[in-house]
């Protein structure tokens, strides 16, 4: 459990020191890579928990997204990202699936597949 007297107040409670981000060498690449991805305010972005994962790191980019850990998101329901606030991390398991939103069109999302310690 992290204490807020152990928060990073620049990163507002996310601590660099206990989520290691994970990737993998393949011959197609670096599998688990930071990925920055445009979000839809109508289509659903869809993120699969491999092997090896549990957290990712996310930040909303120039617009408002929603996510969920289960059920489907919309543009008005789900967990809020504010655009332009700190990272967060968020615990997940292998085999889970986690689904992004926009509240608007043009959001960006950047994540980081990771292991929280």
């Amino acid at each position: 459990m992290i204490m807020p007297s152990q928060q990073n107040t620049h990163m507002r409670g996310f601590q660099p020191k206990t989520f290691v981000p994970v990737w993998q060498e393949s011959d197609h690449g670096i599998l688990y890579d930071h990925t920055s991805t445009a979000i839809s305010n109508v289509a659903i972005t869809t993120v699969n928990i491999e092997k090896g994962v549990n957290a990712l790191l996310v930040q909303a980019i120039t617009q408002n997204l929603r996510y969920v850990l289960v059920g489907t998101p919309s543009a008005t329901s789900g967990f809020r990202l504010t655009a332009g606030n700190d990272p967060i991390a968020i615990r997940v398991v292998e085999g889970m699936t986690v689904q992004f939103i926009g509240e608007v069109l043009g959001g960006f999302l950047e994540m980081q597949f990771g292991r929280m310690q």
